[in-house]
């Protein structure tokens, strides 16, 4: 027997935590497409997005050139990848905490390398959303560390509610919940003596 979700439950599902899942999914999975599929601009004459995407790793100077290429590459085809799996994971309430808390992770590694760079004096520019720099414009700067620490605070929340009752988790959860009750035989009444 599952227990009954409480209106509070509901309503935080409603306009809180769907929300939530919405916006971030989205805004990782259009990161991921513009790493991923985005013709390259015109005057570059870098011919892929994600080779662009690893010379934007490769800017920030923490991973060494010499010997770490294929760290570079394997971070340049990773990252966008788990953004997108981890967007429409968020999209669709489907192991929801887990997602969240891998973009929660990745945007702390993100507001560390910006961190590093602010504080080295580096002039470089983010590759987080091609030419779409949003919200923050130019290079590397405060804008974006607050911009970073903002998706985190929302990665956070949903990581620790979880989905709601308006994602795929939400009847798997409580499915979950229901499998740990005593049924049958196993149910211990107060009234009975044998147990």
């Amino acid at each position: 027997m599952t227990k009954p979700v409480s209106a509070l439950r509901i309503i935080e599902s409603i306009v809180l935590l769907l929300p939530l899942r919405l916006f971030l999914g989205a805004l990782f999975l259009f990161a991921a497409w513009i790493k991923l599929f985005s013709k390259p601009l015109t005057d570059s004459i870098i011919e892929s997005p994600v080779q662009a995407f690893a010379e934007s790793i490769k800017a920030f100077k923490i991973i060494p050139v010499d010997g770490g290429e294929h760290v570079i590459k394997v971070l340049a085809f990773g990252i966008p990848w788990g953004e997108a799996i981890c967007g429409v994971l968020l999209i669709l309430g489907l192991w929801t905490r887990a997602a969240a808390t891998l973009l929660a992770l990745q945007l702390l590694v993100f507001t560390a390398a910006i961190l590093s760079v602010i504080f080295r004096g580096m002039e470089v520019e983010c590759g987080c959303f091609g030419e779409y720099d949003w919200p923050c414009s130019g290079g590397m700067g405060w804008c974006h560390v607050a911009r970073d620490v903002v998706l985190l605070a929302m990665a956070l929340v949903v990581a620790w509610r979880g989905s709601g009752v308006l994602g795929l988790d939400h009847p798997m959860e409580t499915r979950s919940d229901a499998r740990w009750e005593p049924r049958g035989r196993d149910r211990v009444d107060p009234g009975d003596d044998e147990a």
